[in-house]
């Protein structure tokens, strides 16, 4: 696993250092691969849900799935709008096994904060191509993932099997 710190270089380098880089992706194929990822993200946090031992977290979990599921939705709208066809795979869902479920929820963190950056490449792609009209729902998406890491972050500090 790769430290925050190279993860963050990464990302930095993946949305700002390809944005001049004329083998920049097509816009409809990163909404096609973030709509992929939003519906992995729903089914994977749905199924940690079930793992947790305190009902309120369970609920949050389940809530913030929820959210997902309502970004592929919207995700699956804007690739329509643009005339785009939905990637005809289903999401991956990556066999975590019988790792703990606090190392599950980390895992989960890792790609929610994978997913504010490529939301916010996409950001860059849509207005550098002059799609202005996607830019307030991606806004608002970009501003949702923020917020959902900040509550899988809650969860994990509940969860953790190594405070005092």
């Amino acid at each position: 696993m790769a430290s925050p710190f190279k993860k963050f270089v990464q990302n930095w380098k993946n949305v700002f250092g390809g944005l001049e880089d004329p083998k920049n992706k097509d816009l409809l194929e990163l909404l096609a691969e973030e709509y992929l990822e939003e519906r992995k993200k729903a089914e994977q946090l749905t199924q940690h849900a079930q793992e947790l031992r305190y009902r309120h977290l369970r609920d949050k979990l389940i809530e913030i799935a929820e959210t997902e599921k309502r970004h592929a939705e919207k995700l699956r709208e804007l690739i329509r709008k643009l005339g785009g066809t939905l990637p005809e795979q289903k999401p991956r869902i990556s066999e975590k096994g019988t790792k703990p479920t606090f190392q599950k929820l980390i895992e989960d963190l890792e790609e929610e904060n994978d997913s504010y950056w490529e939301i916010l490449e996409t950001l860059f792609n849509a207005e550098e191509k002059g799609h202005t009209e996607l830019i307030p729902e991606l806004k608002k998406m970009r501003d949702e993932e923020a917020r959902l890491r900040n509550e899988l972050l809650d969860i994990l500090q509940v969860t953790n099997p190594y405070t005092l």
